[in-house]
């Protein structure tokens, strides 16, 4: 990931949205090992995808599949069967695990 494309979350305050009741959290009063570093770390969504992309390029097991769309998911003929993924190429996948998150999907 590119970190200069991150900064680090320092405060926090969530709400119910409903009642004017709400917490509200900061690294610096939190016990953290290096607070200057945050609570945890916001980048953009494409900083985030390119590197997992490049994280799962070259994993063994793992196939990456784009500018296709999924026609449909159906069940196996037989209980316990996997899914199976009817994509718009023609091609059927049968899958275990099925993680799709826009623009891309991750078939194992």
């Amino acid at each position: 990931m590119d970190q200069k494309r991150t900064m680090p979350v320092e405060d926090m305050q969530v709400w119910d949205g409903l009642t004017d009741a709400r917490i509200t959290f900061s690294a610096a009063e939190l016990d953290l090992e290096n607070p200057e570093n945050g609570m945890s770390r916001l980048t953009e969504n494409l900083n985030l995808q390119r590197a997992l992309l490049q994280h799962l390029n070259g994993k063994p097991g793992v196939q990456l599949i784009d500018k296709v769309r999924v026609q449909s998911i159906v069940n196996g003929p037989n209980e316990g069967d996997w899914p199976l993924v009817h994509l718009d190429n023609g091609r059927v996948i049968r899958t275990r695990l099925l993680v799709s998150a826009l623009p891309f999907a991750l078939f194992s």
